[in-house]
């Protein structure tokens, strides 16, 4: 996969365009899954925005927190997506999704490996809910299995919005 370049001030066109070469190499989600969005680099991240957002240079003299949801982090020796982001586009991915029934959600939020439901090649995943679509997530494909890569407090949600009751011969959780 080509570098995705996450400078700011590189231009939005390029930041667009290796955004969505990453999301259409990576995932196989198609440019129009971006057609509702900017997509700016602000900072070390590339993020989503509302299309009649200013540019962010201009917004410099309110110090905004972010410009919008964040898509991509940049780590240095790789991009990381975030589960904000993907919930918002990974509906349209094709390639490196974990359909994960709800058996494999409880392992899933306690970042245990679990063995995906399809093949994944090794790297970040789009994890949704199997027969409903609905984007839960990123996750990581390691030669343990799939990790979740969720936010503590978004796992937390998650698990008390579905209502996931414990397993067999376990407490109750929060």
């Amino acid at each position: 996969m080509g570098a995705v370049r996450l400078e700011e001030g590189g231009g939005a066109a390029r930041a667009r365009d290796d955004v969505l070469r990453y999301f259409a190499e990576r995932f196989g989600v198609a440019a129009e899954a971006f057609d509702p969005y900017g997509v700016i680099a602000f900072g070390s991240s590339a993020w989503l925005v509302s299309k009649a957002m200013p540019a962010p240079a201009s917004l410099r003299g309110f110090e905004p927190q972010n410009p919008g949801v964040r898509l991509l982090r940049d780590l240095g020796t790789f991009v990381k997506p975030t589960s904000a982001g993907l919930r918002l586009v990974g509906r349209a991915a094709t390639r490196n999704v974990a359909d994960l029934s709800p058996e494999d959600l409880w392992p899933f939020f306690e970042r245990k490996p679990i063995a995906p439901p399809a093949p994944i090649e090794p790297g970040f995943a789009v994890v949704r809910l199997r027969g409903e679509g609905h984007v839960i997530g990123c996750g990581i494909q390691t030669r343990d299995g799939l990790v979740s890569q969720l936010p503590d407090s978004h796992a937390a949600g998650l698990r008390t919005s579905l209502f996931l009751a414990p397993r067999a011969g376990e407490a109750r959780r929060p």
